[in-house]
């Protein structure tokens, strides 16, 4: 949708929606979902922050935690996700409320606060999940960046407390393995071996 505007992103709004696709992807299979479903998930996980390109730019590319009125409008994107999302008629409900819930916790505390953590759909919490996991990994919306083990301990961490669904955060970790996305893994021959 982006593209057809002619707007051009940097790399690290490109490489999170993909990323977020990938994932939820990943859970998506895993549950088993039919066609239609994953479809769903996919397109929905694919244009998650769709209205951030409706933000000043400087709220993508800061690495710095945001504060006072750039997080009050960086907290409105899924809003913004759900009007974009609104205007294009030809996207089903799901895609709908994915985009406008993968802020929403099951504990209550996630954003818009209008939006009841128990009318979620799994599609939603499992974005919610791989947002996250790859906020947590590359920093994306002001986080300082974390080593991929510690991303997973964080994930589960907020599973338990409530601010993710836990069943679905296993599967994702069980899923995502000892090597997750964007880690390195290099082989150490001994000599002699």
């Amino acid at each position: 949708m982006a593209m057809s505007h002619g707007r051009h992103l940097d790399a690290s709004f490109d490489n999170h929606s993909f990323a977020v696709c990938t994932l939820a992807m990943i859970l998506g299979q895993a549950l088993g979902y039919d066609t239609m479903k994953f479809h769903e998930l996919a397109t929905g996980a694919l244009l998650h922050d769709i209205g951030l390109l409706q933000l000043p730019r400087h709220l993508l590319r800061t690495s710095t935690p945001l504060s006072g009125e750039d997080l009050a409008a960086f907290h409105h994107h899924p809003q913004l996700d759900a009007m974009a999302i609104e205007t294009q008629r030809d996207f089903s409900q799901t895609v709908r409320q994915v985009v406008a819930e993968h802020h929403v916790t099951p504990d209550g505390n996630g954003y818009p606060s209008d939006t009841s953590a128990g009318s979620t759909t799994e599609a939603s919490r499992i974005v919610r999940i791989a947002d996250r996991y790859d906020e947590l990994l590359t920093g994306f919306g002001g986080l300082r960046p974390l080593p991929s083990h510690a991303a997973i301990q964080q994930l589960f961490q907020e599973g338990e407390f409530g601010r993710l669904d836990l069943r679905l955060v296993s599967l994702f970790i069980k899923l995502v393995g000892i090597y997750p996305i964007y880690s390195f893994v290099s082989s150490i021959r001994k000599k002699g071996g």
